[in-house]
This record gives structure tokens, C-alpha cells and sequence, in this order.
């Protein structure tokens, strides 16, 4: 089973991976890796620790949040983010997030992290390997690949935020659907 979302965002910057989201339309979910091994990519969390993809914890798989330090949409979605590390881990899934934005301060990431509570990785892929590895196109984007580092889903986290237009709620949770899909499919 592989799930994507109806709509899709890029954006623009040094590593390739932007930080306003367009809208790019798509016919079939392969165009953008759905049903790909991800490479097993790496780079060094905030806390100057090795990570890699196939090291990271999580039996039933990892879900990928790309963010920014000032990408106005990552910063709006912080709260979401530290609500689903809790959600994911229940789950079995892991949580880890990653800013492609080589020419971003650490130490402004580092405050932005503490002061929204997030607790999962968190690592500045100052190289761009990991979004390479993943294709990354937009800050705001999220991966789900299952225990196997195969790409489930890619796209948005929901519908709550955008370029142009912010809910009080989100009507639509895209990877929430996609990990449940995946997840009663290895049932």
C-alpha cells in the first residue's frame, strides 16, 4: 500500500530545498518516490551526535519532517510537530526532523526547538545529504517510510497552513491517514 496526498508544495533554497510552498501537481504517486528505497543518508543532530536513517529507532518505520528556522509555515508547525512525536511514538513510528537551510544559525535553531518542546532529533543538514537522499522540495514537506526505508508517503502533514491561508484546524491530516494505512496494512 503506498498513500500520497492529492497536492504537493516546492519551494527554493541553497541545498535545493525551498521555503515558500507552490502548489505542483502530479499524476501517480512514483512521480515523487512513492514506493522508493530512501538511501540510508546521515548528518549530526543539534546535540553534535551522528544520525542516520537506518539507525534511528522506530520497529515500524520513520517519519521525516523537513523544517526551518525561518520558514514562516515550519515555524507554524513546531506545536504540530511536538504533538505528533508523542502520537508516532505509540505507534512505533519515529520522529525526526531535519533543516536543509545550510546558511541558518544554529543556535536560533537550537532556541526555536527548546522553546517549542520537541524532543525528537532534530538535525541541521548543513551538506544537504539527507534531503538529497529523500528529494526534498519545501521546508514544510514530511516523508513516511516504513521499517524498511521505503517511501509510504510524501507531501504535506495536513491542510492546516499554506502559503497563502492558515485554519484554526486542519480538515485534512494527510500523514496521520498514510501512517494509519501503512500501519493496518502490516496488520
Amino acid at each position: 500500500f503506498f498513500f500520497q496526498a492529492e497536492d504537493g508544495i516546492r519551494d527554493h533554497c541553497v541545498t535545493g530545498v525551498q521555503t515558500c510552498a507552490l502548489p505542483i501537481f502530479l499524476d501517480r504517486p512514483g512521480d515523487l518516490g512513492v514506493g522508493r528505497l530512501v538511501a540510508d543518508a546521515g548528518g549530526t543532530d543539534l546535540a553534535g551526535k551522528p544520525c542516520r536513517l537506518a539507525a534511528l529507532p522506530g520497529n515500524r518505520g520513520l517519519v521525516v519532517a523537513m523544517s526551518g528556522a525561518s520558514c514562516p509555515i515550519s515555524k507554524r508547525y513546531l506545536p504540530s510537530l511536538v504533538a505528533l512525536e508523542k502520537e508516532l511514538g505509540a505507534r512505533g513510528l519515529t520522529l525526526l526532523v531535519v533543516n536543509p537551510m545550510a546558511g541558518e544559525d544554529p543556535a536560533d535553531i537550537r532556541a526555536q526547538v527548546a522553546a517549542a518542546g520537541l524532543r525528537s532529533p532534530y538535525v541541521h543538514d548543513k551538506t544537504g545529504d539527507l534531503a538529497r537522499a529523500l528529494g526534498a522540495r519545501t521546508t514544510a514537506e514530511v516523508f513516511l517510510l516504513d521499517e524498511h526505508r521505503t517511501l509510504r508517503y510524501r507531501g504535506a502533514l495536513d491542510d492546516q497552513y499554506g502559503v497563502d491561508y492558515s485554519r484554526a484546524q486542519p480538515s485534512r491530516r494527510f500523514l496521520r491517514d498514510a501512517a494509519e494505512a501503512m500501519l493496518r496494512s502490516e496488520e
